[in-house]
């Protein structure tokens, strides 16, 4: 049997070290963590029309492609298991978006969440308006033939994310 004092310093230290380790890991959560969302690659693996880069570069394009319709909608977010109630914190992504040709099919949808002003500020996150900056400059890039719409949209399919840290030269 351990005597009353050692055993009270090995209490305390374990106390000590199980505290730390909290307020470590607390402290990586709260100021170095960074979220990127992606879609289910199960449940989105994006879809695409066959257009062509006329088409798409034509100003009234996106104007022509059918809005999703709210049935829809909650059809997708039922298939990520979240609640239609919670859409205002959610942007309803076209994977393969739809300036790059990508189709309103539930293939190509997904629930994508909008990062928290406080993380923004923090540049902690990138969602929705993040993922908007890329597509705009794909586009643009098809739109001058620096690419082609199946690069791009390989692109949106893979990792958007790397293509935004290249844009801000972050990466």
């Amino acid at each position: 049997m351990l005597p009353t004092w050692k055993f009270y310093r090995i209490f305390v230290l374990t106390s000590l070290f199980l505290f730390l380790l909290c307020i470590i890991s607390i402290h990586v959560r709260a100021d170095d963590t960074f979220v990127v969302y992606y879609p289910d690659k199960l449940l989105t693996p994006g879809d695409a029309l066959r257009i062509s880069v006329s088409e798409l570069c034509n100003s009234n394009y996106i104007k022509t492609v059918k809005t999703v319709h709210k049935a829809r909608a909650m059809y997708v977010f039922n298939r990520y298991n979240i609640d239609y109630k919670d859409h205002a914190q959610y942007w309803l992504d076209h994977l393969i978006p739809v300036s790059l040709g990508g189709s309103n099919n539930v293939l190509n949808l997904w629930p994508l969440k909008y990062c928290s002003k406080q993380n923004s500020r923090k540049h902690l996150c990138a969602g929705a308006k993040e993922k908007k900056v890329v597509e705009d400059s794909l586009r643009t890039s098809v739109c001058n033939n620096n690419i082609t719409i199946e690069q791009a949209q390989k692109i949106m399919t893979t990792d958007w994310y790397q293509e935004y840290m290249k844009m801000r030269k972050i990466y």
